[in-house]
């Protein structure tokens, strides 16, 4: 579930708190939404070649990636 989460096969999808987010960390999720900050559901941390990284500066520019494991994060974003 938690992959789907970052790239969703059929566009963009609605994150349900009680299903997607860890029924352990609930209640702390459930506390950071009413407090206007949005939980991360998911973090993904990728690990880069240099090949990656290399063809990453060639799109984009030398130092324009700070990292070599950048990391993708899914926040619990709910209108309530």
């Amino acid at each position: 579930m938690a992959v789907e989460l970052l790239n969703p096969a059929t566009g963009d999808r609605q994150i349900d708190i009680v299903r997607d987010y860890p029924a352990w960390l609930l209640s702390e999720g459930e506390k950071a939404m009413e407090a206007g900050e949005p939980p991360d559901v998911v973090t993904a941390t990728y690990q880069l070649s240099d090949n990656e990284r290399t063809d990453f500066e060639n799109l984009f520019g030398v130092g324009a990636l700070t990292t070599t494991k950048p990391e993708v994060r899914v926040r619990c974003e709910l209108n309530r």
